[in-house]
């Protein structure tokens, strides 16, 4: 992936479980308590249900709120009611939860010291669906557009600038050629045959 600097981005966005070190993994612990990406919950709860079916013995408690609620419950200390043994995240930590440590898959909280292990479990995926007769369905389907590159895509989908972007290595001229510069994203910036919306 080091060469190609795309590939670790997406990597970046893998959902992680981030598994405490000191939590128990003996067979006596019966409760088991998981919380945090919505984007994983349906994947959580399968998971959850198949080592049930294969294990048996646990109590394991799934619940959403999202990835940082999923970093804050992981960060808890040890037996706070509401720390979770397992938090999931469909993103990377934030700078302020925790820092990567030297083996470069464990994290230390910031603010509790708690450390835990991150394992990449999967990719997020993205779907672009547009209405069949409508604008942008005729514009991607132009000979001037012809469809859209992972470029195109992220200057979509990202708030950052032009300039962060181009400061990323992205070949702005290449992703917007027709780019009128007035900060407003239309599909006419991605190619002249495209209207102005």
């Amino acid at each position: 992936f080091r060469s190609m600097p795309w590939a670790r981005r997406i990597w970046m966005g893998v959902p992680m479980l981030m598994l405490p070190q000191a939590a128990a993994t003996d067979a006596t612990k019966t409760k088991l308590k998981i919380g945090g990406s919505s984007t994983m919950l349906p994947l959580v709860q399968a998971w959850a249900e198949d080592f049930n079916a294969r294990v048996g013995g646990y109590d394991i408690r799934t619940a959403g709120g999202g990835s940082s609620t999923g970093a804050q419950l992981v960060c808890l200390e040890a037996g706070h009611p509401e720390q979770v043994d397992i938090g999931e995240m469909s993103r990377n930590w934030e700078p302020g939860e925790a820092v990567v440590l030297d083996d470069g898959y464990t994290y230390e909280c910031v603010g509790s010291k708690v450390r835990v292990s991150q394992i990449g479990v999967g990719l997020d995926a993205v779907v672009v669906v547009t209405a069949g007769n409508g604008t942008a369905a005729r514009c991607l389907a132009s000979p001037g557009l012809g469809g859209l590159t992972l470029a195109q895509l992220r200057w979509i989908f990202s708030n950052l600038s032009d300039e962060a972007l181009s400061g990323d290595g992205v070949d702005m001229h290449s992703v917007v050629p027709n780019n009128d510069g007035d900060t407003i994203k239309e599909w006419r910036d991605l190619d002249a045959s495209c209207p102005e919306t």
